[in-house]
């Protein structure tokens, strides 16, 4: 199901960068790695990934300004983003799906086959989406 899909995981904790990089490579993914908002603006413009696994508490700028930018641009606002994070808030939430998150994962939570069982859940509304539209 992830065989060939470009992932692209955005956080600026290394350690989770590589847990989840590790994981979605084993289950055949392509994945791409931003270490901060500036940087996963610019790989989602020039790389169209196939999903954002998208970190909300990061310097500079935050989750919510790249959730933000990534939907107010036409080429990049059709790319599902997966907002994942210690922010436990409902706001944050509400927020989050606001701007246009198409998921939301807790990180004390979500354990690396529960982020991967949500991003193929992702793809595949995106896949039933995209057949209902061209039918």
């Amino acid at each position: 199901m992830l065989e060939g899909k470009v992932i692209l995981l955005v956080d600026d904790d290394l350690s989770i960068l590589e847990l989840f990089e590790q994981r979605l490579r084993q289950e055949g993914a392509i994945v791409e790695l931003a270490h901060n908002g500036e940087e996963a603006i610019n790989m989602a413009e020039s790389n169209h990934p196939h999903v954002i696994l998208l970190d909300l508490m990061m310097p500079d700028v935050d989750g919510f300004e790249v959730l933000k930018a990534l939907k107010e641009n036409p080429s990049t606002q059709n790319i599902p983003i997966l907002v994942h994070t210690v922010l436990l808030e409902s706001d944050s939430y509400l927020r989050a799906k606001e701007l246009g998150a198409s998921g939301f994962l807790v990180k004390t939570e979500a354990m690396p086959a529960d982020v991967v069982e949500k991003i193929k859940q992702t793809l595949v509304a995106v896949a039933e989406s995209e057949a209902q539209l061209s039918s």
